[in-house]
């Protein structure tokens, strides 16, 4: 429906532009994040914890903020993940965030995980989450605030070990909404 057709929109935008852009890998996350938005707040799904029926219907309050969490998180990870190329993108004109925040990295990265983990906390309590998952965001919320606080002057090593960080951070987050979905 019309979902799928603005989700299409700001990747085309991006694809038609003749140079490189620092926001073209998050324009080519967004029909999988106008996915799990929708997949996770208006119907069930195999994959989804068993959570109760009024918890998912409180959901549907906020069915933004897993989208923009997800957004703020995939510009910090390309952030750092681009942090490994900004000599060589320099050299070749390919523009990026890390560039984009230059010396400022640190404070962008934090600024947009930040951004993250106020958003899956509004995720999470629109749906009613309990102890445990917030036990799970909070964990979360601290491995987003380390990797910020190493980010400035990553050595190429560093930066990929930081990236590769992230699927420790969702799996934390992951971890604590499942357990609160099996047993809150």
């Amino acid at each position: 429906g019309s979902s799928g057709m603005r989700s299409t929109v700001p990747l085309a935008v991006i694809e038609m532009r003749d140079r490189p852009s620092a926001w073209k890998l998050v324009a080519s996350h967004w029909p999988r994040m106008e996915y799990f938005s929708a997949a996770s707040f208006t119907s069930p799904s195999p994959v989804t914890p068993p959570i109760k029926r009024s918890v998912r219907t409180s959901a549907r309050l906020s069915p933004t903020a897993p989208k923009e969490s997800a957004f703020a998180w995939t510009v910090g990870y390309d952030t750092i993940y681009a942090l490994q190329d900004a000599r060589d993108d320099a050299i070749v004109g390919i523009r990026s965030t890390a560039r984009l925040f230059g010396p400022r990295v640190k404070l962008g990265v934090g600024a947009f995980y930040a951004a993250t983990a106020a958003l899956a906390f509004a995720a999470i309590e629109a749906a009613g989450g309990g102890w445990i998952a917030l036990i799970g965001w909070l964990a979360y919320a601290a491995h987003l605030a380390w990797q910020a606080s190493r980010v400035e002057g990553a050595d190429p090593a560093t930066a990929l070990r930081l990236f590769r960080s992230n699927r420790d951070a969702g799996l934390i987050l992951f971890a604590g909404l499942s357990l609160q979905g099996w047993l809150g």
